[in-house]
């Protein structure tokens, strides 16, 4: 779909959600920092009211983003992963790249997302810690 989202050889990307293997995706988001014992039931719900893609190598799906939005003004960009065994070959920036071109987010003009440790990624997709963090506030409900 995106022109500017390019993946190694070997790879591919995956836009429909009934191909995308979710026994594996809660397999690894329920072990993040972020998603520590995320229930299936959850990621499923969140997954479905979503915009995301996922990495497939061959057969088996080795990585996956999405988007939450209103696609119009807003868009926050999460659950970004890639198994460690793939790590390092550009598979994350290009997730993100293809949502950034997706058609449906043409005229988002903000993103936002959390990281703890991939700073690096995002800051070469344009990324920047917020100029208004003052104004950023949010609401945290205990699990």
């Amino acid at each position: 779909m995106s022109p500017s989202a390019i993946l190694p050889s070997g790879y591919r990307f995956e836009a429909d959600p009934a191909c995308w293997d979710r026994a594996a995706m809660h397999d690894f988001l329920s072990q993040t920092y972020w998603t520590p014992g995320l229930q299936r039931e959850r990621m499923e719900r969140g997954i479905d009211n979503s915009l995301g893609v996922a990495v497939f190598a061959r057969a088996h799906q080795i990585g996956f983003a999405r988007v939450v939005t209103d696609r119009a003004r807003f868009a926050y960009l999460c659950d970004v992963y890639v198994l460690p065994d793939h790590g390092g070959r550009g598979i994350a920036r290009a997730m993100v790249q293809w949502l950034h071109d997706h058609p449906e987010l043409a005229e988002v003009n903000r993103w936002l997302l959390f990281t703890r440790d991939a700073h690096g990624v995002y800051e070469t997709l344009g990324y920047s810690p917020p100029e208004d963090a003052a104004g950023l506030m949010q609401r945290k409900v205990p699990a």
